[in-house]
């Protein structure tokens, strides 16, 4: 290929008709990256040639198709494909155009690398583009491995013409020609002749519908709760409900240890379908050791009233349900109706535990002072 492409300053491939004429075009070329100006005169063909006069580098077309593919649906956020296995279309054009938030260039998933990891709502979707070098056996078993959508483009047949017309056409092969692309996973799962026909498929697909979003797993990690979702092809999500700095260091240490990465839309962090085990047991080992449930709450609170030795009847021991607030368990695990809670005035902020009833809607009715074997205790009537 002779040298009418090259890089602009936004690292994008050009032709030599989409630029200015000379330095001032911004490029450099393609192999080499050396700087590079753009000769448009009058009479020799418009190309490009490199600042130091060396000899003209000759472009290959691989590196080319390959850079220029991952930059078409990176720029397009979309790529037209076939059906995806086990999913059966209701029109008669079998193919799709697939809508992607975010598309990012090899991000290390493990120890698999993809050309391309597009974001979608219901997890991403892995692209390989090849010219030369196909998916193996051994990268084939990490996509399985994996559990992450991902699609193979083929684009060793494509023609390479360096030229504005040219890159126009290869662009329309790359998003549209559904011919040049292939799923790698989910596999394809050829029909037996014992299987189902297709009114029972129908019938399938209507009973299970698709993109509901799973329960998460819940964990309260320093008074915050913070939600680990598995999306329906293996992907794990996990997202701290409200903001903290601290939260927000942990997940990063997880997604660094285990492959994983922010998606700044969804505001959650992505891992692999390999993760999963993983990043549950760091979450599970890093939750608050006092995360119970309303019942084993009242036990605590039973116990804790037996601690101090001093009869508080009917009383909830309010130091408790100050740390129940700061645990997030409360006010969820505070009784309803009218209830009554008690402290010594040690160890506890007064106002701090007022303005946490009051801003969840915990009515305070009333305050008592009691003096106990020489202490303060408050006694307050609550409501909820």
């Amino acid at each position: 290929m002779t040298m009418t492409i090259a890089i602009d300053d936004q690292a994008r491939i050009v032709s030599i008709g989409e630029v200015a004429r000379g330095l001032v075009c911004g490029c450099r070329c393609i192999e080499c990256a050396e700087p590079v100006v753009a000769r448009k005169g009058p009479q020799r063909v418009h190309h490009f040639s490199h600042v130091s006069q060396k000899q003209p580098c000759e472009v290959m077309p691989e590196s080319f198709l390959h850079r220029y593919a991952k930059q078409v649906v990176e720029e397009s956020l979309g790529l037209q494909l076939p059906p995806q296995p086990g999913h059966h279309p209701d029109s008669d054009d079998q193919s799709s155009w697939w809508d992607f938030d975010s598309v990012e260039q090899e991000v290390w998933l493990g120890s698999f690398r993809p050309d391309l990891v597009a974001e979608l709502p219901d997890g991403p979707l892995l692209l390989e583009f090849a010219c030369t070098s196909f998916v193996d056996d051994e990268k084939q078993a990490l996509i399985e491995q994996l559990g992450i959508r991902a699609v193979e483009v083929n684009l060793s047949g494509l023609l390479v013409t360096p030229t504005a017309v040219g890159l126009q056409e290869l662009r329309r092969a790359i998003l549209h020609d559904v011919s040049l692309k292939q799923w790698l996973y989910p596999p394809a799962s050829a029909p037996s002749m014992g299987e189902a026909t297709p009114l029972s498929v129908e019938v399938a697909v209507e009973t299970e519908p698709r993109n509901q979003m799973p329960e998460p797993l819940r964990f309260s990690i320093q008074g915050l709760w913070v939600d680990l979702r598995v999306l329906e092809f293996g992907s794990v999500v996990v997202r701290s409900v409200a903001y903290s700095p601290a939260i927000a260091g942990l997940l990063k240490r997880l997604a660094r240890q285990y492959s994983g990465r922010y998606v700044a839309k969804f505001r959650n962090w992505m891992f692999p379908a390999w993760a999963e085990t993983f990043v549950r047991q760091e979450l599970e080992a890093l939750a608050d050791h006092d995360q119970h449930s309303p019942a084993h709450v009242s036990a605590a609170f039973s116990a804790l009233s037996a601690a101090t030795q001093i009869d508080l009847g009917s009383y909830l021991d309010a130091r408790e349900i100050h740390r129940q607030y700061l645990s997030g368990l409360a006010p969820e695990c505070l009784p309803w109706g009218e209830f009554g809670a008690r402290h010594f005035g040690t160890g506890l902020d007064c106002d701090a535990l007022e303005d946490l009833l009051k801003s969840s809607g915990v009515e305070i009715l009333g305050v008592e002072i009691i003096r106990v074997k020489g202490q303060m205790d408050f006694a307050y009537r609550l409501r909820r």
